[in-house]
């Protein structure tokens, strides 16, 4: 069995702002593009109902579709290079 070392430079997690923005880049198409599917059929479900549908669809959907692509794209820009001095 293989033991990796720690890494010297741990990495940080990408600053709030830029998660909160990335989610939103996923979730406002997903969420449009079901309502547009699925208003016709759920409109005569109340709305706790129409949402609860809506949700267990979406939620599955961004975790597993949407944002792993996303993340990946968006890498760079999430976790920019640092560059750091060893004191040379």
């Amino acid at each position: 069995m293989r033991h990796a070392l720690p890494n010297p430079y741990p990495q940080r997690p990408p600053k709030r702002y830029k998660t909160a923005l990335l989610t939103w880049v996923g979730v406002f198409p997903t969420i449009t593009t079901l309502l547009y599917i699925l208003s016709p059929p759920l409109a005569s479900l109340p709305l706790v109902l129409r949402t609860f549908v809506l949700s267990v669809i979406m939620v599955p959907l961004l975790a597993y579709v949407v944002m792993p692509p996303l993340n990946r794209w968006a890498r760079p820009w999430l976790f920019p290079k640092r560059h750091f001095h060893d004191g040379w």
